[in-house]
This record gives structure tokens, sequence and C-alpha cells, in this order.
């Protein structure tokens, strides 16, 4: 819509005013568009670039420690083998672009922290203040708690009391001048915009419930940190020997550490939560897991160090070979033996290309299975991001492309209905968004529940009069929109018999059997 309506200040969400999150997500993502096309590649590609940026972070400031020479790379590709780390950068949120910000602003800080030369000191003092600013226009007011949260405690750990006084003015000069532009921007265009992103985004979704989340206990991230962290959080079982009074003395270690706890109770203690929410924390759980890696193996005896060697190598014979009979299991089954596709559906290049990387992945395993214990994780977790590639390469089983990629259905049906431009497509809330994209239109009618809608419907009520009905208010729609062919568009669980709310189910039958209403249901 940003593109559409050439308005990069103020987001909108199918025409209606949308006041949860800052611009620059969006804005980044139409800037994509407007360089890639209208197509999934370029709306999902910020959240990609956004782990890759963030795992180069990981990767510089580790190389800065002059220390073992395989921190860097075991820390980057720990990070990269995290599940939770992977998935979450193959959506279309906004979680992994502000993880990445927040990353080059605390990283940022620490690499000053350590800078001997005045020079270098102020320079990543701006860095920080400038990936400050950027969080903030991608999430808001994070931007300062989850910092803040951070190095308190880590300078109160060191007993650094200067740093207090010294290190905060730059990178706040510099975090504002960043936010400022477009703060301004929106509250010239919006000016109520900052009132209901203070208090509905942040305070209540803190404190209190919202029109979409409910209070969650305050252990609701445990079971998404733990298995978030698979498979490279397996080198936990291994790393008990790295534990000891000099490994928590190391300043890195020792950050990491307030890096990882402090955020992740900070997100414990809000209301509010949803599992994105701690993913920054990643990064630098990333980096003490490498770090305790390479603290065991200094302290294990040779003769351990074999053991681990063959235990590993078992591991990724094993993998290797799953991961080659499983892709030409599915292959069998994706192809012949379920819906007999031929080689030409788009799935296939990427299933050979997996079979044969997998292939070659097993010969690497043998030459270097004698080698260091730590190049073999680096190429175990490698491994597993291939096989990740590979299972997100489209098997699935074509009924669930509806849910996932709903828009090419929608496509299909509105052309055998042949939409026109004088169509009134009424939906349900979460049909919306999907619909706007396939037609390229905003005045889509929203019936019921209306969700992301509310604070736009509720606050300019004159504006977005035919906009948003209830369901006991069909015929006041039937009547605003008299003469004129009316669809209604609703994603439904198949599993769910409700097909729609009870009270609002008679009337939509009724439309349909009296009013000449077209119903389309896509299976969710």
């Amino acid at each position: 819509e940003m593109v559409a309506n050439n308005d990069w200040v103020t987001p909108e969400l199918v025409g209606v005013r949308y006041f949860e999150k800052p611009a620059l997500g969006y804005q980044w993502t139409a800037l994509c568009l407007k360089i890639f096309g209208e197509n999934a590649f370029a709306v999902r590609l910020p959240s990609a670039l956004s782990v890759g940026l963030t795992m180069l972070l990981i990767y510089w400031l580790c190389a800065r420690q002059q220390r073992d020479r395989f921190l860097a790379p075991l820390a980057a590709m720990i990070y990269m083998s995290f599940a939770f780390v992977y998935g979450v950068g193959t959506f279309a949120v906004l979680d992994s672009q502000l993880t990445m910000a927040l990353t080059w602003c605390i990283g940022g800080y620490f690499l000053a922290w350590q800078s001997k030369k005045m020079k270098n000191y102020i320079a990543l003092l701006a860095l920080a203040g400038l990936a400050a600013g950027a969080a903030f226009l991608f999430k808001g007011f994070l931007a300062f708690a989850v910092p803040v949260v951070v190095i308190a405690p880590f300078l109160i750990w060191q007993k650094d009391w200067k740093k207090f006084l010294t290190d905060p003015w730059i990178p706040l000069v510099l975090a504002v001048a960043v936010a400022l532009p477009w703060s301004i921007a929106i509250w010239k265009a919006e000016p109520d915009f900052w009132n209901y992103f203070f208090i509905e985004e942040h305070i209540k979704r803190f404190t209190s419930g919202t029109y979409d989340r409910k209070p969650e206990p305050f252990w609701f991230f445990i079971p998404i940190l733990l298995g978030g962290m698979l498979p490279g959080g397996l080198l936990l079982l291994g790393t008990w020997r790295g534990f000891s009074k000099a490994w928590f003395k190391e300043p890195l270690e020792r950050f990491c550490l307030c890096w990882t706890v402090m955020p992740f109770l900070l997100f414990s203690i809000g209301s509010c939560k949803t599992g994105t929410y701690i993913l920054p924390c990643f990064p630098p759980l990333a980096i003490l897991l490498a770090s305790l890696v390479l603290a065991a193996k200094a302290k294990i005896s040779e003769k351990h160090s074999r053991l681990i060697n063959a235990a590993v190598n078992w591991i990724i014979w094993i993998f290797a070979v799953c991961g080659i009979a499983g892709t030409m299991l599915l292959l069998v089954w994706r192809f012949f033996l379920v819906h007999k596709l031929p080689l030409a559906d788009p799935a296939a290049p990427w299933a050979l290309v997996a079979m044969l990387l997998a292939a070659a992945l097993a010969g690497v395993f043998y030459y270097v299975r004698q080698k260091d214990f730590r190049i073999q994780i680096m190429v175990f977790l490698g491994g597993f991001v291939l096989l990740c590639s590979w299972g997100a390469s489209g098997f699935v089983n074509d009924a669930h492309r509806a849910q996932k990629m709903p828009g090419d259905t929608l496509k299909t049906i509105f052309q055998e209905l042949q939409i026109t431009d004088n169509d009134v497509i009424t939906l349900d809330r979460r049909a919306a968004s999907v619909a706007a994209w396939v037609l390229k239109r905003q005045d889509m009618v929203v019936i019921d529940h209306m969700g992301e809608f509310k604070y736009g419907f509720t606050k300019y009520p004159e504006e977005y009069a035919k906009r948003h009905y209830s369901s006991k208010e069909l015929p006041r729609l039937l009547k605003d929109y008299a003469n004129r062919r009316i669809f209604y568009v609703s994603f439904r669980d198949p599993d769910d018999k409700r097909v729609y709310p009870q009270s609002f189910r008679g009337r939509i039958k009724n439309m349909v059997s009296k009013k000449g209403v077209t119903v389309v249901e896509i299976a969710r």
C-alpha cells in the first residue's frame, strides 16, 4: 500500500490506518517490492537479509576477541542452526529486523567498551546509536529498553561505574537523529499515532491484554527457547566441562549472559507474549554456546576427544543418510504415489539439488572425520541449514497450499467469478490482506470481528462507515450496496464445523439463498 498510494509515512492495512508499528519495516518491504516486483521473494527478503546481517555481527564480534580462531565461525554457524532463527527468518514479520538492529546496537556497544583507541570508540558508539534508531523505527521503544537492561547489569558486574556517565550520549543523540524525521512526519500526518502506539502497543501490551493477545504465564517463553535452540542447542549436553570460574570472568561471556538472560526476563514479565518476542536472545546464546564448546574441547583428554569424534562421525553419517533417503522417499511420495505430478513441478529441482548436496555433504564428512572436532561441528551444523532449505522447498500436500499461499487459490477463484471493480468484496478479517493483494483494491468490507482494524473503525467511524458491518447489520449492507454483486470470502479450518460464527451462520445462508451473495470459502 505504500507503493500503491506513494505514501511512505503512514502505515495502512487495506486502506485503514494501522498504528501497531512504526514504518521502517514496511518501508524496507515496499522498497524490495519496487526493486524486485510484487512477489513472495520481495516480501520475505528483508527477514532473510536481517538474519544474515545478524550472523555477520556475531562473526565480527567474536573475531575481534583475539581468542580461538574457531570462535567466530562456530558462533555464526550455531546461530544459523537454531530452528527458531531459521524459521522466523522465512516469515514476513518484523522480529528478524528488530533482532538485527538490536544485535548491531548491543554488539556495537560491547566492541566500543573494549576499544582502546578513541577513534574506534566513538565510531562504534555511533554505530550502536544508529542501530538503536533503526530498531526504534522497526518496533518502537524496545529499541531503548532492551539495550539498557543488557548494558546496565554488565557494567555493574564489571564495576565500571564511569561508563554510565560517558557512554550513553553519542548513541542517544544518533538514535534520536535517526528516529526523529519520521516521528515528526507521522505526528503531522496522524496526530493520534503516538498516543495509540505508546498506550495501546506498549503500556497495555506489557501490563494487560489487548484486542488480539491475552495475558500469558511467566514461563511462556521457556519451552519456546528450549525448542528454538535445536539442533544446535544439543551441543550443551557435551559442554558441561566448559563451565568454570575462569569462564565466568571473561568479559564476553559476562556480556552475553546479561544479553541472554535480562531481555528474556523482561519479555517474560510482560503480560502479552508472542513466541517471536525472544528472538533477540538467540545471538548471544549462540556466542555462549560456541565459547562453551571450545572451552570443553580444551579440557578433555585425547582419549575422550577420539570418543567424541567417533560419536560425531556416527551422527553425521546418520544425518546425511537420512537426508538422502528422506528426499528420495518424498520424491516418490510426492510425484508418483499421491499426486503423480510431473517432474516439471517447481518442487522437483529443489528436491534433486538437495539430494545431490546431501550426497556431497556425506563425502565432505568422510574427508574431515579425522580432523579437528570443531571443524566437524561446523560442517554438521551447516548440513542442518542445508536440509532446512530442503524441507522448505515445497514438499507439502497441495491441500495445505491455500493455508500457506492463499493468494494463488483466491486469484483463480476471482478469475472464474469474473470479479470487477464494481463488485463488493466482503470478508472475514483474516482474508482481507490476501484479497487486497490479489485484487489490488483497498475497499474490502470486513464482517463481524474487526481484529487489526478495530482502531481505525472505532476511532474514525464516519470515514470507514461502509467498511465494517456486524452480522446483525447485514440488511444495511445489502441496502448500502444495492444493485451490485456481493461476494463473501472466508478462510476456514476444514476440521472446524463452525464455518461462521453461530450468530452469523444463518444470516449468511439466508443471504446466499435470497439475495444472491456468493460465498467463497478457502480451507485453511
